[in-house]
């Protein structure tokens, strides 16, 4: 959120920035529920459009793959949506905000998840949301990019992702044969997982610290405790 006082170009300039994080908090808030309840809304009305679909031998059109493949994209989709919600708001926030004008600032912009979460490894309180959003994180990066160093993360540490959810394991019966669905690619998310972000991601803003103090002398900010 761009506040008002971001346009008082008189504020000092410096390489040392203090922001004030419970100005933001609220809002940021604000925006995840109104995202979350969007998302609900948006899957519970596509879950009744493919449960009207008919069975049919055709394996692009039977009602099983169409259901779990799509719920299964769409959920995807909400994760990554969200996720990035909260991560903009975090890059634009330390880039913009803030009691000092500083170029340097804008660098936030280009900093990951990973490193964001960094600024607040010290924060005992935000342990268990910083765990929760990483591991979403790296989810994050392997829809968006599959193979690669992510993927490999996630299959280390996030397995239970790759492993297909007995939700998504469906039998239809053609002509008195019964026939096992699957269809769904991996990474696996479900309704539970969209859920838990979310509430690590308001816990994460719920707990923050008041204050946060950055050095931006060198090429890489440092957080000043």
């Amino acid at each position: 959120m761009i506040d008002d006082h971001l346009y008082d170009f008189n504020r000092e300039t410096r390489n040392i920035v203090e922001y004030n994080l419970a100005t933001v908090a609220v809002v940021h808030i604000a925006d995840l529920n109104v995202f979350y309840t969007a998302i609900k809304a948006s899957l519970n009305n596509l879950k009744k459009k493919l449960d009207n679909l008919p069975v049919s031998k055709s394996p692009l059109e039977y009602r099983g793959y169409l259901f779990n493949e799509v719920l299964n994209k769409m959920r995807q989709n909400a994760l990554v949506g969200m996720f990035h919600l909260w991560l903009r708001n975090l890059q634009e926030f330390l880039a913009i905000s803030g009691d000092a004008i500083n170029d340097k600032k804008f660098i936030m912009l280009d900093k990951g998840y990973e490193f964001i979460l960094g600024l607040f490894q010290t924060d005992k309180n935000l342990e268990q949301y910083i765990y929760i959003i990483a591991k979403y994180g790296c989810l994050v990066n392997v829809i968006k990019h599959g193979f690669g160093k992510s993927f490999d993360k996630l299959k280390c540490n996030y397995s239970e992702f790759l492993y297909p959810p007995a939700e998504y394991d469906e039998t239809i019966i053609i002509n008195g044969e019964k026939i096992k669905v699957i269809g769904v690619n991996a990474p696996y998310v479900l309704e539970k997982n969209i859920k838990e972000f979310y509430e690590a991601s308001k816990g994460f803003w719920q707990n923050i610290p008041e204050k946060l103090v950055i050095d931006f002398t060198e090429k890489t900010p440092n957080r000043v405790i």
